[in-house]
Formats: structure tokens, C-alpha cells, sequence
């Protein structure tokens, strides 16, 4: 069975800080685990020595007694396993979070080891997929680190060049700081409806600034719109290739229905795009790329998409591990690897409730609508179920201030004031409301979208409102 333990939005990592405090404290870590498999546990105790239960607790929301509980069950258990939504990696502690669920398995040893460890659950079915080919800043595809010099010689070779950089790329956040230098003239967007989540105060400034913009997508997005170039791509039904999802498995996809109009696929357009700019890239097919990631990525070193008709493989797929890799780990960690974090939290970033606001206003995603909407709201299906938006509310929040299911009522915040409908939801807690999020990106109730915590830009999605009658 199972326990539900509730907390605060956005004070995640503060709880499992106080869980991993807690083992240590009563002694219940798995030290032979610790001592033999990682490195920087001294440090990383040190720093959450402060969270303790009872302040925690407090911060929190949940209460001592379950923490204890759910403290000393994931440590007496040989197959634990936290899995976890994509809220929890947005904010200012974003970071800190993601590292306190890694520290709290490596604390109870539960990793390398069938139906234990840690794994994200996110919304789009190739996301592992995208990280595994290197769309993240410093690392070329397979997380091998453009850093590392032999790791690009390699790279050089194979692409017959002469230099490749050594210094990590630009995040988003740091794109947009990059227009506002002047520094950043161009943008080239791929499957990503970034102007709606950006197009705010700042944000707005830095797309006006820029002097070509190039939206790949299989929509006229508001991105789109936008662009000074619009290169149509496909959908995942109109063409062939890979899809990797969160627990390493590689599946061959294949085409299923025509490609419409002009549009191409990805690999077509960069190739395409790669040729006029005079570097010629020969791939004929999906196999062709798939057996360069191969040559390059030793993860990938023996997937085959012509193997893959009727089965998929799990990487790490290379000369020691021919059929794929069940469970990572199991011999122990790579160099450098099962590295405790210490904790650093960002606790101004947490304060409720501003001045004269009564509610902390949420937005996420919902059980039929993703991201900004860009393909969900074309869906007529989707759209006769869920065609309506509702602020959520806490039925005992609204009987206090006299409110109804379905009254219309005027949300403001710092930034902007709506109309919207309101729904009764009891999983909403008291003191908080809620709008999903392909709904507020199209208003300015949230601001800014982006807020700067220890000088570094997070996406927040929480801040102070209010509820008037109409």
C-alpha cells in the first residue's frame, strides 16, 4: 500500500531535506551504502542539519508523524522508488529539490537494484529522448561533456571539422538576457510554443529586439505568427524514427500517415538548412542518423533500428550490454557519480500570502491539456470534454466568501485583473487557487513568469491573488 502525504506547493525539497536529517539523526541511513558508493556525504549532512521534523513540519505542512513514517518505511524497504511530476523541477528551488530526492535514495541505498531509484514522470512521450541527443547546453548527445577534450576530438573528427567549443551554450533564461545585450540577433524555435511563456514585459522587449526569428513547428503557433521564417515540420504520425522514453526504452517508430502539404521531417529541415550554409550532411534515412548516434554515443553503440521492429531496448545498449540495460547501476557508479548535494534553499521565494492577498494562485497543467495548448486544444475530442476554463477553489475558501459553483469572479493579482468561472475542488488546499496553465499564459496574471531568485531567472508558477464577487 501507500500513504499520501501532503505539503505546501513549492516546499518539496524542504521535506525530503528533513527526512534525509532525520535518518541521519536517528541513525537509520544505510551507512555501508553511503560509505562504499558515494562522495560528499560529510558536506551534504552538515547542511541540512538545520530541517529538523519539527521545522519542517511547520514550513511544510505535513505533519511529524508522517514524516517519521514515510522517513523509516523507504528506509526499511529493499525496493524503493520515488517518481516524481514535472512541478516539482519548476521555481526557485528547483534544483535543490531534484537534488534532495536523489540524496534521500542514495542515503537509504535504494538505487542499482530492480524497482528502486529515482524517476521523473513528465508529458511528452520523447523528452529522455531530446536530453539522450544533447539538446542540453553543455553536453554533446549521450551526456558526454563538451569540456572534456577527447570527448571533442571525437566529435570533431567525425564531423570533419577543426574546432568545436568548449564552453557550455545559453539556457533559455540566459537567451533572453543575451537579446537584451544585443547580443543574441537570432532565434531558432523547434516544437516549442516559446513566445506565449516569455511574452511578458521583458521577454516582450527581448523578441521585439531580435532581428530573425525561425519557428519549426507542425502548427502556426503564436511563436509562428511571430517568426520571420516558418519552417513546417511533421507530427510523430507522419514519420519514421526512435522515441526514448523515462525508463531508457528505445522504440522504433514508424510512419503511419502521409506527411501534408510541404512540411518534412526534423532531420530533413537541418540538413536542408545545413547544406546552404555549406556543411553537407549525407543521411538518406532515420537509420542513417540512428547508425551515426550509434558510432558517437556509447550508450546507443549497438541500437539498430532495423532490430527494433517488434521490440524495444533499454540503454546503456553497447558491447557489454548487447540486448539493453534492465537496471542501471548494479555494479555501482560511474567516476564522479553518486554525488550527495548539499542542501540550499531559497526561503523568500516560499513566503505566502503578500500584503493584503488572501490566496497563493497556482497554474499547472491538467489532465487534458499540456504545455500552452498548442496541439490539445486542436483536438475536437479533447475539446467536448474540457472547453471551458475554471479557477479552482477549495469549497470551504469559497463558502467563506460567499461564492457558489460556477460564479463568475474577478481574480486579480500584482500584475492584472480577470473574470473567470469557478469550480468547487477539494484537492486544492485551503489558502490556494488554481488555473491551468495554457489558460494563464494567454492573460498577464502572472507577470513576469520569469522571477530572479539568487540572481538566477526561474519559471514561477505561484503568486499572491485575490477573489472579488461580481
Amino acid at each position: 500500500g501507500g500513504k499520501w502525504i501532503y505539503c505546501k506547493p513549492g516546499t518539496e525539497g524542504i521535506l525530503f531535506a528533513g527526512l534525509n536529517n532525520y535518518l541521519i539523526q536517528q541513525d537509520k541511513l544505510n551507512a555501508n551504502f553511503v560509505k562504499t558508493n558515494t562522495i560528499g556525504y560529510e558536506g551534504f549532512a552538515k547542511s541540512i542539519k538545520e530541517w529538523t521534523l519539527e521545522k519542517v513540519s511547520k514550513i511544510t505542512g505535513a505533519s511529524i508523524d508522517n514524516l517519521k513514517e514515510i522517513a523509516e518505511s523507504f528506509a526499511g524497504t529493499d525496493k524503493g522508488m520515488i517518481v516524481f511530476g514535472s512541478e516539482i523541477s519548476i521555481g526557485a528551488n528547483s534544483e535543490s529539490n531534484i537534488h534532495m530526492l536523489n540524496n534521500f535514495v542514495l542515503l537509504t541505498g535504494n538505487i542499482g537494484r530492480e524497482s528502486s531509484g529515482v524517476i521523473p514522470v513528465t508529458e511528452y512521450n520523447n523528452l529522455q529522448g531530446a536530453y539522450d541527443m544533447g539538446v542540453t547546453p553543455n553536453y554533446f548527445p549521450g551526456y558526454q561533456n563538451v569540456s572534456t577534450p577527447y570527448i571533442r576530438e571525437k566529435f570533431s573528427k567525425a564531423w570533419e571539422v577543426d574546432h568545436l567549443s568548449d564552453e557550455k551554450g545559453l539556457s533559455v533564461s540566459d537567451m533572453i538576457h543575451a537579446i537584451l545585450e544585443g547580443k543574441l540577433k537570432a532565434l531558432y524555435v523547434m516544437g516549442d510554443n516559446l513566445v506565449l511563456p516569455y511574452l511578458r514585459r521583458t521577454h516582450k522587449k527581448a523578441m521585439d529586439m531580435l532581428e530573425v526569428i525561425i519557428v519549426q513547428d507542425i502548427y502556426l503557433t503564436e511563436s509562428a505568427e511571430l517568426a520571420t521564417i516558418v519552417l513546417p515540420a511533421v507530427s510523430f504520425a507522419e514519420k519514421s524514427g526512435t522515441f526514448t522514453n523515462t525508463d531508457r526504452h528505445i522504440q522504433k517508430v514508424n510512419q503511419a500517415i502521409d506527411k501534408f502539404g510541404d512540411s518534412k521531417s526534423d532531420w530533413r529541415i537541418i540538413q536542408a538548412i545545413s547544406s546552404e550554409m555549406g556543411y553537407s550532411m549525407n543521411f538518406n534515412s532515420p537509420e542513417d542518423v540512428m547508425a551515426e548516434i550509434a558510432k558517437l554515443t556509447p550508450i546507443y553503440q549497438q541500437v539498430n533500428c532495423n532490430d527494433m521492429e517488434n521490440k524495444s531496448v533499454q540503454w546503456p545498449v553497447d558491447n557489454n550490454n548487447v540486448s539493453g540495460t534492465k537496471t542501471l547501476f548494479t555494479q555501482g557508479f560511474p567516476p564522479d557519480s553518486g554525488r550527495f548535494h548539499e542542501a540550499s534553499f531559497d526561503i523568500a521565494s516560499l513566503e505566502e500570502k503578500k500584503d493584503e492577498y488572501l490566496f497563493n494562485l497556482i497554474i499547472s497543467g491538467t489532465l487534458y491539456h499540456s504545455g500552452t495548448g498548442t496541439m490539445s486544444k486542436k483536438s475536437h475530442d479533447i475539446m467536448s470534454v474540457d472547453n471551458k476554463v475554471f479557477l479552482q477553489i477549495n469549497q470551504k475558501d469559497a463558502i467563506k466568501l460567499g461564492l457558489n459553483n460556477n460564479d463568475e469572479v474577478l481574480l486579480s493579482t500584482p500584475y492584472d485583473k480577470i473574470r473567470i468561472p469557478i469550480a468547487f475542488n477539494l484537492e486544492v488546499p485551503e489558502g490556494y487557487v488554481f488555473v491551468p496553465f495554457y489558460f494563464a499564459v494567454n492573460t498577464n496574471i502572472l507577470g513576469n513568469f520569469l522571477e530572479v531568485h539568487n540572481n538566477k531567472e526561474n519559471f514561477t508558477e505561484m503568486c499572491p491573488a485575490n477573489l472579488g464577487r461580481i
